[in-house]
């Protein structure tokens, strides 16, 4: 639309006004007005950024209730409202049980949409509420790393990406953002040891962040990466990016093993004390 300066695609049933799917994006178009070649706006933070915050409240006894939200930008939402015109009375509760199964929690789940799939006027999304029992034993000491939201995405997997040591082929790379955001609530009677330390690494593909904070009996983390187009948004990385992609996507997952330290030590049976 020229006088707007905005690329529409009529024939995505779920793109809002002034919305693009992601295969649309950043792509080669010629304006049949005056014969311009230009490109569509690249994929980048302001239309893919991926954000999840997750909440979790533990019991004494090891049960946890909690839920998450989730926000992929207008791109994203494209693609959400495609898979939530799919779910019917019929298939909701099969859906909402692989979702939990998914992040390994022993329990029941639900889906609360926010919005109407069909109607383009006004934003869509969902959250996921959760309660799952004999999530975790307070009873020893322990170390817990950070719950998989159930109901969201997590870069936690990055890593399996790049999992070969080499790439022969070009590949597609784009600027983004992803950022998961967990806050877990610990019961008064659970002595809270220690938490991860934050740390930041970064290369020529990106940065990765982790920040860990503590307040009284609640700890909370943000997960941040981001990527680069390393040359360019129209353009390729090459194999000799890829290992700056890998060794990026292996302090993510280092930084996913992270453990929150619980138990009382008093009850800790050292080595010398054996037989006693």
């Amino acid at each position: 639309l020229p006088e707007f300066d905005l690329y529409l695609d009529s024939t995505s049933p779920y793109a809002r006004f002034g919305q693009l799917p992601a295969s649309d994006l950043g792509a080669p178009v010629v304006h049949t007005m005056d014969g311009k070649l230009s490109r569509t706006p690249a994929n980048g933070p302001s239309v893919s950024a991926y954000k999840a915050d997750s909440f979790y409240t533990f019991s004494a006894d090891g049960d946890v209730s909690g839920y998450t939200l989730q926000d992929g930008g207008a791109s994203g939402e494209i693609g959400l409202r495609g898979m939530f015109s799919q779910l019917t009375s019929q298939n909701r509760a099969r859906v909402e049980e692989s979702i939990m199964s998914a992040s390994g929690f022993n329990g029941v789940g639900h889906l609360k949409v926010k919005g109407d799939v069909d109607d383009l006027r006004k934003p869509f999304g969902y959250s996921f509420a959760f309660e799952a029992t004999d999530y975790v034993d307070f009873s020893v000491v322990g170390g817990m790393t950070l719950p998989d939201p159930p109901g969201a995405d997590s870069m936690r997997g990055i890593y399996a990406t790049a999992s070969s040591e080499t790439n022969a082929t070009p590949f597609y790379c784009n600027d983004s953002l992803r950022e998961e955001t967990y806050t877990l609530k610990f019961p008064a009677t659970v002595p809270l040891i220690a938490i991860p330390r934050s740390s930041r690494f970064g290369n020529a593909a990106g940065e990765y962040e982790a920040i860990w904070k503590r307040e009284g009996q609640v700890v909370t983390t943000t997960h941040r990466l981001t990527l680069n187009a390393v040359h360019g948004a129209d353009k390729l990385c090459q194999p000799a990016d890829y290992p700056a992609f890998r060794e990026l996507y292996q302090y993510v997952r280092r930084g996913f093993r992270a453990q929150i330290v619980y138990g009382d030590l008093s009850t800790v049976q050292v080595s010398g004390e054996t037989g006693r």
